[in-house]
C-alpha cells in the first residue's frame, strides 16, 4: 500500500468517524509501521484536514456527478492528490501514477480512468477553478460556516487575519528548563540565524526549522521542551510565591505542570490532576524526562476529593477544556470535529470547574483561568457569569511584558488571537480571592 492510500485510511477516519487525528494516527499506526512513508503521509493528512473545503470544491467542481457512499475512498483519493498538485512540490506524474495505484489498494481498478481525468483536468484549469471556489469565504479560508461567522461577529477587525493564520504552518516553539539553565546558556547551543527569542516568555525560543524531538539539544536530559509560548505564558501570569501549594487541575500532558516548577526551582509544592489514567500517566513520564516532582492524582476537578483537596491551595491553574479553537493551525481536525453547540456546553463545563475549585483557594490566592480557545462564549462570558455571582472573586489587570503591543485585554481577561508575536491562540483572566473581612 502506498502512502497515499495510508494518508485515505487515516482521514477517513477523521472526517467520517469523527475521530482526532492523534487517535485516529496512533491507532493506525499501531499495529503497522509507515517506516520512511511516516512524514510524507503526516503530511498529506494535515495539508487535506488544512484545506479540506477548498479542496473539496475544486472535486466537486471536476466530477460530473457525486460518487456513490460505496466510493468515498476515490474521493478522499482525489482529495490527497489535490493537496499534493496544489501545495506540494511532488511531480504531477508522481501524484497521478501513486493516485491510480491507490484505487488499485482500495480495489477499485475501474476509477483509474476517472482519477487521472479529474487530476489532469485540475491541472490545466486550477487557476480557473480556485477562483470560483474562492468567492466563497468558507473555502477561501477552509473554516466551517459556524466558525467563520462567530469570527466574523466576535472579532470584525481581526477576523480575516485570524482566519488566515489558521491555514498557517505553526512555528517550532521550545521552552528552556529556567531551573537547569538560563535561555541566553540554552541559545548557544545554536547558530544565531537558526532561531529567535520569544517577545513574551523569557523561557521560549523559536528554532526555525522544525525537527524530531530526539534531535534536540538537551531534550534527553530534561534541559528543553517542546511547547507554544502562548502556553508557556501560565508560569508567569501565576502569582506563586516561595513554598506555595499549588494545584494545576487539568494537567495532561504536563506541559504547564513543568513550566510552573521550572519556573520556581521546585522550592513550592504542586498538585497535578486529569481524570484520564492514560492521560495522567503522560504528566508523570513528562515530569520524569525533566527530573521534576508533583503530587499526580487521576481525579475529575469538577468533584473535589480529600485524596488531593484536603488543604487549600494558595495558587491554581486552571486550564480548562475548550473548543481549542485557538490552536487550529496545529491541529486542523479541529475545524471539523468541533460543532457550532459545543461551544455552551463547554462554557457550562468551565464555569462548573471554576466554581468547584474557587472553595479550595486560600484566602489572597490567586486562580489564573486559561483556554486555548478565541471565543468569547468559552473565556470573557464564562469570567462574567462567575465573577458576577462570587463576591469574593477578583479579577487582576494582566498585561503581557512583551516590546510590542498585542493581545486583547477586555474588563475580564486578555486574548491573544493565533499568530500575534507567533503564538497560539489564548485568554487568561486572573482572579484573587479577597479576604473576609472583620
Amino acid at each position: 500500500m502506498n502512502a497515499r492510500s495510508h494518508s485515505v485510511k487515516i482521514l477517513l477516519k477523521v472526517l467520517r468517524n469523527k475521530q482526532s487525528l492523534e487517535h485516529a494516527w496512533t491507532i493506525y499506526c499501531s499495529d503497522r509501521d509507515l517506516g520512511k512513508n511516516e512524514s510524507f503521509v503526516r503530511a498529506i493528512c494535515f495539508g487535506v484536514l488544512r484545506y479540506y473545503p477548498r479542496l473539496a470544491s475544486s472535486i466537486d467542481t471536476l466530477l460530473e456527478k457525486p460518487l456513490r457512499r460505496a466510493d468515498e475512498a476515490i474521493y478522499f483519493i482525489l482529495l490527497c492528490a489535490s493537496y499534493q498538485l496544489l501545495y506540494m512540490r511532488t511531480p504531477a506524474y508522481a501524484v497521478l501514477s501513486e493516485a491510480q495505484q491507490s484505487a488499485m489498494d482500495f480495489n477499485k481498478k475501474w476509477a483509474k480512468g476517472l482519477i487521472s481525468a479529474v487530476l489532469r483536468r485540475l491541472l490545466r484549469e486550477q487557476d480557473t477553478i480556485l477562483q470560483q471556489v474562492d468567492q466563497c469565504d468558507e473555502n477561501k479560508y477552509a473554516l466551517p460556516a459556524w466558525l467563520l461567522q462567530d469570527l466574523k461577529h466576535y472579532w470584525p477587525q481581526d477576523w480575516q487575519t485570524t482566519a488566515e493564520e489558521s491555514l498557517q504552518h505553526p512555528p517550532f516553539c521550545l521552552r528552556v528548563n529556567l531551573a537547569r539553565q538560563s535561555r541566553a546558556d540554552y541559545i548557544k547551543n545554536y547558530d544565531a540565524h537558526e532561531l529567535s527569542v520569544g517577545q513574551c516568555a523569557r523561557s521560549a525560543v523559536y528554532l526555525k526549522q522544525a525537527c524530531d524531538v530526539a534531535q534536540l539539544v538537551g531534550f534527553k536530559e530534561g534541559k528543553v521542551s517542546v511547547q507554544d509560548e502562548a502556553a508557556q505564558l501560565a508560569a508567569f501570569l501565576l502569582p506563586i510565591t516561595q513554598g506555595a501549594r499549588v494545584l494545576d487541575a487539568c494537567a495532561a500532558p504536563g506541559g504547564k505542570t513543568a513550566a510552573i516548577l521550572e519556573q520556581h526551582d521546585e522550592s513550592i509544592e504542586v498538585v497535578a490532576l486529569d481524570y484520564d489514567p492514560k492521560r495522567a500517566q503522560k504528566i508523570t513520564q513528562t515530569l520524569n524526562r525533566l527530573q521534576l516532582t508533583a503530587e499526580v492524582h487521576v481525579a475529575d476537578a469538577s468533584q473535589p476529593e480529600p485524596q488531593w483537596a484536603d488543604e487549600s491551595f494558595d495558587a491554581i491553574l486552571l486550564d480548562a477544556p475548550c473548543s481549542a479553537t485557538g490552536v487550529i493551525r496545529r491541529h486542523p481536525d479541529i475545524k471539523w470535529l468541533r460543532r457550532a453547540s459545543d461551544i455552551l456546553n463547554l462554557a457550562a463545563t468551565q464555569l462548573t470547574l471554576l466554581k468547584a475549585l474557587w472553595p479550595l483557594l486560600a484566602e489572597s490566592g490567586y486562580l489564573l483561568y486559561a483556554t486555548c480557545s478565541i471565543l468569547p462564549p468559552e473565556n470573557h462570558d464564562v469570567i462574567k457569569i462567575f465573577t458576577e455571582t462570587e463576591s469574593s472573586a477578583h479579577i487582576i489587570p494582566l498585561k503581557l511584558n512583551s516590546t510590542v503591543a498585542m493581545g486583547h485585554p477586555s474588563p475580564w481577561g486578555l486574548q491573544i488571537l493565533p499568530g500575534e508575536a507567533q503564538m497560539d491562540g489564548f485568554f487568561y483572566s486572573l482572579l484573587q480571592k479577597k479576604a473576609k473581612s472583620g
